[in-house]
Parts: structure tokens; sequence; C-alpha cells
């Protein structure tokens, strides 16, 4: 497994690009040829200076940060994307999963319990919704910081950042809700890929090209 640590989302993601476009193995998946690598594990430290994020302001593309942001929020399955996270995040089968995190870390700050999967059967009798890639989302309260953990059952390099953005942007409102800190973001991925047709504008990026 490839451990990457950061001071920004943004050095995260180059680093897990060069990573992809380095040690990638070619494979079918459906009807796309792509570069598939071992379980990518991210480390980023918010609390960083660093984190002013130049290197997303260069590169990331703003249509796609916004849609992967409404993507954690919107109960509503988005066309663009045939997904969200938001019903399972904020109405599952009733529940705010986010307020329950929220209210079990007010009750007990050391807790473990704060954790919350996307996959439900409410999805699989949807045929034709993608399973979610964002499999569980948990957060933990150490030294009055609050840490986030996030598993990806699968993630498309290229758009990652917009991933960790959107669900930085839950962080920040569970942070606002407890009135603490943002501490660590950690980020485990087990089928990192990038899709062919995306390697030479990649590799761009990495060879910090414009």
């Amino acid at each position: 497994m490839k451990v990457i640590n950061a001071n920004s989302f943004g050095e995260a993601w180059i680093a897990y690009v060069k990573y992809g476009l380095e040690l990638g193995t070619h494979i079918q998946s459906k009807d796309e040829e792509i570069l598939e690598t071992e379980p990518v594990f991210l480390g980023i430290d918010l609390q960083a200076k660093q984190n002013v994020d130049k290197i997303i302001q260069l590169h990331g593309n703003p249509t796609v940060i916004k849609l992967y942001r409404d993507k954690m929020f919107s109960e509503e399955v988005l066309p663009e994307i045939n997904s969200t996270y938001g019903d399972m995040l904020f109405n599952n089968q009733g529940v705010n999963m986010v307020e329950w995190m929220i209210n079990k870390l007010k009750k007990n700050p050391f807790t473990k319990g704060a954790i919350t999967g996307l996959l439900s059967p409410v999805i699989l009798s949807q045929p034709k919704r993608r399973i979610p890639c964002l499999a569980t989302l948990q957060y933990k309260i150490r030294n009055n910081q609050l840490i986030t953990y996030t598993t990806f059952r699968s993630q498309n390099i290229k758009n990652s950042y917009a991933n960790m953005l959107g669900v930085a942007s839950i962080t920040k409102e569970v942070a606002r809700q407890l009135n603490i800190g943002k501490g660590s973001y950690y980020h485990y991925i087990s089928s990192p890929h990038i899709y062919s047709k995306d390697i030479k504008y990649l590799t761009k990026i990495a060879n910090n090209e414009s």
C-alpha cells in the first residue's frame, strides 16, 4: 500500500497522480482500459498553512468541484454522474447520519463510533444507479481537533481532489457545530485508477505543465 502525506489536498493529489502514472497496471474495466494501482492511503494536515491550495486553483476544474460538492449534499441522484451521496448521509431511511455523528461526538468526544456507511439495500434496489465509491465516513475528536477518515472502494485519480474537497465541506460544517478545529484528513482507496484517455492530460500536470 502506498502512503502519501501532504499539507494540502493539491499536494496530495499531485503525488497521487504521479504514483498512478508511474506504477499503474493496464487492465480492462468494462469498456475502457485503465491504469490501476495498489491501494493508496492519503494523509493531509488541514491545519497546515500550505492549505491555501494554489495547486487546486491552477489545475482544478470549478465545474467538477461544484458537482462533487453537490454530490455530498444532494438527496436526489445527479443525472450528470448518476450518483449522489447526500441521501445516504442526510436522509438514510429517514435518518440524518451526519447529524447522528455530530450528536454522538457531543455526547462522548472520545467515541470511536461516529461512523456511517453509504452502501444500502435502498441503492441496490435501484439497478441503474451507480454503487457509491465512498464506502464509509468517520469522525473522531483527538486533542480537540476533528479527524476525518474516508474509505473509497474505487476512485478516479483525475477527479480525486474534488472528492476530497467535497468531504472537506462536510467536515467544515461538523467542526463548526462541534466548535473545534479541523485536524488531519485520512483518505483510503482500495482501487485507485486512471482512465487511459486521461493519461496525457495528467502527465502534463505531473510535469508541472499548464
